[in-house]
């Protein structure tokens, strides 16, 4: 189990490390192996294989730790930054990305915020199973998004920096997400209503 530190101690061990104290890195890796598995987890479900990921992400990080900046972002944040381009360079090599095509964009301009709001309300079971199923449909990109914003609680401040993208598109992102998912949940619904008649 991690244990995760407080923001002086981060900054003595990575000061240790940038002073060529190598074992002070495994004192971080300590610190944030299950919150980077998590991260990976939710985008890699073979554990095998989220393993692997970070692994990678934590040389990656050793590597660049002269990089990392406390002015621009918490260690945190910066490690999240690299793990999320780790899955992404991951899936491109392992030819996970798949082409999302579009097909709703015509109906996604139609959903209201209490429409896409009112999915993620109802929380019975078998609508929490079918907005698991519904963001397996949406690109890896949206899926990260929407886990940093409503699972990780992070501010767009944040995501931004993690996902090197401007806070005003990410919002707008999130709305079209949103928007998105309800027309799948509503398709998913039918379809569950039909497989019961």
């Amino acid at each position: 189990m991690s244990k995760r530190l407080t923001s002086d101690a981060e900054q003595r061990l990575i000061e240790n490390v940038l002073h060529g104290h190598s074992e002070a890195f495994k004192t971080l890796m300590d610190g944030y192996g299950d919150y980077v598995m998590r991260i990976v987890e939710r985008m890699i479900p073979s554990e095998a294989e989220a393993r692997e990921v970070v692994q990678d992400i934590f040389v990656g990080a050793y590597r660049t730790l002269k990089s990392y900046d406390a002015e621009k972002a918490s260690f945190a944040t910066w490690l999240t930054r690299i793990a999320y381009h780790k899955v992404a360079d991951y899936q491109k090599r392992r030819g996970k990305t798949m082409l999302y095509i579009e097909e709703h964009e015509s109906l996604i301009a139609h959903v209201t915020d209490e429409m896409a709001d009112s999915i993620f309300k109802e929380a019975t079971s078998k609508r929490i199973e079918i907005l698991r199923l519904a963001i397996r449909r949406i690109p890896p990109d949206d899926q990260m998004l929407l886990q940093l914003y409503y699972t990780d609680d992070r501010p767009l401040k944040d995501i931004a920096y993690i996902l090197d993208r401007p806070p005003n598109y990410l919002a707008t992102r999130l709305q079209r997400i949103r928007n998105k998912l309800y027309i799948i949940i509503k398709e998913l619904e039918q379809h569950d209503d039909r497989q019961e008649i």
